[in-house]
């Protein structure tokens, strides 16, 4: 009974852990990004994508078909059909809607494919990102920082800066221009 009203005599407090340095290098992230860009060559999934923007909102099942360097089709399906089917190959894009019975056709450029699909980036950009390979630059000036769990690649070029979050294990999580 005695032992049961008695509290251990605490010892002093633990001191927080030191600030860990990122767990790669820049030049490690792009070797292990190149190893998977030679090793991921194209995919084929069904999503459901939430888009949102400031002028709208949609919720759809989609069917997404990419392939380096270039080739992409994307389809948005409804209880109907196939309400939307953009592909894109060889510097072409083409946009069709059943319900406004235009094709569209033109150059795969970054500015097309936002004003069809609402994505402001070029087709191999998307390419890359849907495969798991965030576009990186071997030569750009990169620095490697450490945020929380994350280790966050920042890299400047042309006027551009681009950052990209990997897990500890290198995998892309999250990509920012």
């Amino acid at each position: 009974a005695l032992m049961a009203g008695c509290a251990a005599r605490r010892g002093p407090e633990p001191a927080p852990p030191p600030v860990a340095a990122p767990a790669a290098d820049a030049n490690e992230i792009l070797r292990v990004m190149n190893a998977r860009r030679a090793g991921i060559r194209s995919m084929r999934a069904l999503a459901r994508m939430v888009y949102t923007s400031p002028e709208t909102s949609h919720r759809a099942r989609q069917v997404i078909l990419a392939s380096r360097p270039d080739r992409l089709r994307w389809e948005v399906l409804s209880p109907f059909g196939t309400a939307f089917v953009l592909a894109a190959h060889n510097g072409t894009i083409a946009a069709y809607a059943p319900g406004e019975d235009e094709l569209y056709r033109g150059t795969a450029s970054a500015t097309n494919l936002a004003r069809y699909a609402g994505v402001d980036l070029s087709v191999p950009t998307v390419v890359d990102l849907l495969l798991g390979t965030p576009p990186l630059h071997p030569q750009a000036l990169s620095v490697v920082s450490q945020d929380g769990e994350h280790i966050k690649l920042w890299q400047s070029a042309d006027d551009t800066v681009t950052v990209c979050w990997f897990s500890a294990l290198l995998d892309p999580v999250r990509f920012e221009r």
